[in-house]
């Protein structure tokens, strides 16, 4: 018998007078479940407290701090999110009040990351589930296709009063997507940065910012950074 190897970690919140899970954690299980005539014992899966609560806390305070930071878009402003993946962060942005919001994936199969480099036909489901989560909101609009093919493609004119970066980590793509989405900023809007305290990415994304920073110096204040994510504010 073949046994998943991970644990699934749920949350359920009270959502406008409805219950909803949210996916915190996968941890991955040192067994190969496939020579396995059972389920794992507890004291053989390589998870220990400290971890498991480490981890939690802290997929819990990014979920509340992406709450605090939707608080930033302004009642019927446009908000657009890059890298949606699931699509929770979108579940975040409809709950505030945008009348217009934007998901922006290539779902495609990438090196880079352990998480995003699944077989194509997984990342062709992970759209189909995303979009379907949304088909009955018309605010929302998920399009396929990479940022800098979004950039490439959009009129001059184009601005939005919220971005929330959660696209590809890596320092170079991560810089051009600040600049890009601070570029197509209203004044007083906002760019929010995810993963700025991430063990895995932070290095290369606070690079990112301090790139940025330094390149728009009195053009952009800083919100926030301690945690994810970071919330930088166009002021001129």
């Amino acid at each position: 018998m073949d046994y998943k190897k991970s644990i699934n970690v749920r949350l359920s919140i009270c959502e406008r007078g409805g219950l909803r899970n949210i996916s915190l954690c996968n941890y991955d299980i040192n067994h190969d479940f496939r020579s396995m005539s059972r389920p794992p014992l507890r004291d053989e899966v390589g998870i220990t407290p400290d971890l498991f609560m480490g981890q939690l806390s802290g997929n819990v305070a990014k979920f509340v701090g992406l709450n605090w930071a939707v608080g930033f878009i302004p009642e019927g402003g446009v908000a657009v999110e890059i890298g949606c993946d699931f699509g929770d962060g979108l579940e975040r942005m409809r709950h505030s009040g945008a009348k217009s919001i934007l998901g922006i994936d290539p779902y495609v199969s990438v090196e880079w990351d352990g998480w995003f480099n699944s077989p194509q036909d997984e990342m062709d489901a992970r759209y189909r589930l995303t979009r379907n989560r949304f088909k009955n909101d018309e605010r929302v609009a998920i399009v396929r296709i990479t940022s800098d093919d979004l950039f490439e493609g959009l009129p001059s004119g184009f601005t939005a009063d919220w971005w929330f970066i959660d696209g590809d980590h890596r320092e170079e793509p991560c810089y051009r997507d600040i600049c890009n989405c601070f570029k197509h900023t209203k004044a007083g809007g906002h760019v929010c940065i995810d993963d700025v305290d991430c063990r895995d990415w932070s290095a290369g994304i606070n690079s990112a910012v301090d790139r940025f920073l330094a390149k728009h110096d009195g053009e952009v204040e800083v919100v926030w950074r301690a945690s994810s994510p970071a919330v930088l504010r166009k002021v001129k």
